[in-house]
């Protein structure tokens, strides 16, 4: 379909210096995490990540996986705004809420 996706497994962590890991920039970030806590660093790492340039790895989603034994939901949120075009027929947004405030 022309796309070059490359799922990257690594654990999403500061360092004992306080930064990230190297290679941790990526279009798209997906968790599954079972602490309310865990959510609220991942933000905050991810706020650091993204430094607003346009380039083809900038951060642009989180995509959350939250269940409980019977129920579950998916939260997909922007980080930071990413410009839509101009629609005639739509009513594009350029952010969606972050999963923290949601």
């Amino acid at each position: 379909m022309g796309t070059n996706c490359k799922a990257k497994i690594q654990k999403f962590q500061r360092n004992e210096l306080g930064h990230l890991p190297k290679n941790t920039k990526a279009t798209i970030y997906i968790s599954c995490v079972d602490t309310v806590q865990t959510r609220f660093d991942i933000a905050e790492m991810l706020k650091d990540v993204n430094d607003n340039k346009l380039c083809r790895n900038t951060p642009k989603y989180w995509l959350d996986f939250e269940n409980s034994q019977h129920t579950g939901q998916v939260i997909l949120s922007t980080i930071g705004e990413i410009k839509q075009p101009i629609s005639e027929k739509y009513q594009t947004v350029a952010s969606l809420p972050m999963i923290t405030d949601e």
